[in-house]
């Protein structure tokens, strides 16, 4: 088939394009004429510097923001003192000041750069520990896999939630949360939530009664195993015991757990200690409340609220050293300028005191103005004398050492003659 003859689907099936009608025309080419651009000089300068960042590599060593009669007067101030004519000397004195105009502008970004951290860092630390502990409580209450369906534990995606619920282990994370002021706050006002629906409601629903166990660092799967969990479960079941029997409530928390098997034996033992009645239930979760609360400021009140204390006062000394990607580059840039700066400098200076650039010579005469040389005449060189060579007398042969003195220094023989002439003595 050729090449002319074949199209595609989107080609046959797409409706013809319409032409454009000349009144049509006439508004595309009246806004296009709006849409040029600036047409001056200070607009076309102004529209240059819509992309500057920090004018650190800008080809204008200026920018609107600064001083021109500044750069203008250090650039006369460099010129009358250097007093130099030769244009790759007057080249010199500009890059100087080219240089140390950035060097100055390096400086001031760097001190603003200070100074805002310095005045942000109280606000600052305080906010990341604030984000720190959100974040530390999300996983904490975070369960990854859904383990009131069936699923495939060898699965990627499956695989991959299973690894993170081990890594996130509440133990861990209400270690951690439990390690900040801001934390125990977080932990605080959880708790609180929860005596809250508990005065409201009279009850805790599923997912409260989850939110507790996870605040007390501990997982619903350990229900037999674990006394503080198990209290929290058999106290729930005594405030609704019609919505579920106490087998299917303790089975539940364990599905979907590898290596949990719900014992039906100590099940039955636990029932003979669940709460006489809704209120008694109410009271021991209102006791494990009030438990957790008091500890929890106690802790707070003897040692975390110092440490944050301290960790705000010395908040600005940390802001001092900036790690962030923006002071690298900064630091690159003052490093090049002050660089450059020493190079132009050092280059004056062995130019002020000793030219790099020497003066032409004199011309000299022609070949017309020098004047014939008359010849000279010269005796006859005298004939050299002849060295006498004085010969030397030959050293006498040392006389040849006796045979003992030879046997004396005579040089060892080596490691395997050795070892073979001490078997045959051996022998």
């Amino acid at each position: 088939m050729s090449l002319q003859g074949s199209k595609t689907a989107s080609e046959s099936t797409a409706p013809p394009r319409r032409k454009p009608s000349p009144a049509q025309l006439a508004a595309n080419r009246r806004n296009a004429l709006k849409s040029t651009g600036p047409l001056s000089a200070e607009g076309k300068r102004a529209s240059c510097m819509n992309a500057l960042t920090h004018g650190l590599t800008a080809r204008e060593v200026v920018l609107p923001s600064e001083n021109v009669e500044a750069f203008e007067e250090r650039k006369e101030e460099w010129l009358d003192h250097y007093c130099f004519n030769h244009p790759a000397q007057r080249l010199l004195v500009e890059r100087g000041v080219h240089a140390s105009w950035r060097l100055d502008r390096c400086e001031r970004a760097e001190r603003a750069m200070f100074n805002e951290r310095a005045r942000h860092a109280v606000a600052e630390a305080e906010r990341f520990a604030l984000d720190n502990a959100e974040s530390l409580g999300r996983r904490l209450l975070f369960e990854p896999v859904d383990r009131g369906s069936a699923f495939d534990p060898y699965q990627p995606q499956i695989r991959a939630r299973l690894d993170r619920r081990e890594q996130d282990h509440p133990a861990n994370l209400a270690r951690a949360l439990k390690s900040t002021a801001q934390g125990v706050d977080w932990l605080l006002e959880r708790w609180s939530e929860l005596r809250r629906s508990l005065d409201i409601l009279g009850e805790w629903t599923p997912v409260e009664k989850f939110k507790a166990i996870r605040l007390l660092g501990r997982r619903p799967e350990d229900c037999t195993d674990d006394p503080a969990v198990a209290e929290i479960f058999l106290a729930c079941h005594a405030m609704k015991p019609s919505s579920y029997d106490l087998w299917d409530d303790f089975n539940q928390a364990r599905i979907g757990v590898p290596g949990r098997i719900t014992d039906s034996s100590r099940i039955e033992a636990l029932r003979q200690t669940i709460p006489n009645s809704p209120d008694a239930g109410r009271a021991v979760l209102r006791a494990i409340i009030e438990y957790e609360v008091a500890r929890l400021e106690a802790l707070k009140s003897d040692t975390l609220d110092e440490l944050a204390d301290d960790d705000l006062r010395d908040a600005a000394d940390r802001a001092a050293f900036d790690a962030s990607h923006a002071a690298f580059l900064l630091h690159l840039y003052k490093t090049a300028c002050e660089r450059e700066l020493r190079r132009t400098v050092s280059a004056l200076f062995k130019g002020r005191f000793r030219s790099p650039w020497p003066e032409a010579p004199a011309p000299g005469p022609t070949l017309r103005q020098i004047e014939p040389i008359a010849p000279v005449s010269l005796p006859d060189p005298e004939p050299a004398p002849t060295p006498q060579v004085k010969l030397a007398r030959p050293e006498s042969p040392s006389p040849r050492q006796p045979p003992e003195e030879r046997k004396l220094f005579r040089s060892p023989p080596p490691l395997h003659q050795r070892i073979r002439l001490s078997g045959r003595r051996s022998l």
